[in-house]
């Protein structure tokens, strides 16, 4: 039985003179210890970004569409946690967007200037909300929750978003 794994995923992040800058997340799973995301860049010493200790959680890593932020989710069945780190801070420690709420889910994307969160804090169907970079816990409303519709994803691009739904 395999008791423990790995996972390494290649986040490439543009640096203000063009050139890409190479980094590693990682996550350590072990079913004798907790779930462990890490930063590793260009063959520096690995940086641990979070250890999620409940064993309800599963940890992810990736990225935004923009490749501007690191985002390590925690999440369960009916529960998530979003941390954020900007892509070049290799030293830098995650920010939660907001503190998990048992039965609430939400997840983050980004555009310049903008975080866009989907979210069912209101109602099982998600709604879109938009929070500033400055204050991703500063949430308006941008697309109210439809009882006949589910928001199940989002994209977000230069110059459009993309909302996915399911009717009925």
């Amino acid at each position: 039985a395999i008791v423990s794994t790995a996972l390494t995923l290649a986040l490439g992040s543009p640096r203000r003179d063009g050139a890409t800058m190479w980094t590693f997340a990682r996550l350590h799973y072990d079913i004798y210890a907790p779930a462990i995301a890490e930063w590793n860049a260009s063959g520096k010493p690995p940086v641990q970004l979070f250890e999620e200790t409940s064993r309800q959680f599963n940890l992810g890593v990736g990225r935004t569409r923009s490749r501007e932020f690191v985002v390590v989710t925690s999440g369960s069945g009916d529960t998530s946690e979003v941390r954020l780190l900007p892509a070049g801070d290799v030293n830098g420690a995650p920010r939660v967007v907001v503190p998990r709420r048992s039965g609430v889910e939400y997840y983050v994307e980004h555009r310049p200037g903008t975080f866009y969160i989907w979210t069912n804090d209101t109602a099982k169907t998600f709604r879109v909300v938009t929070a500033p970079e400055s204050d991703p816990a500063a949430w308006t409303e941008m697309v109210p929750a439809r009882p006949d519709v589910a928001i199940t994803g989002l994209s977000a691009f230069k110059n459009h978003l993309v909302i996915e739904q399911r009717r009925g």
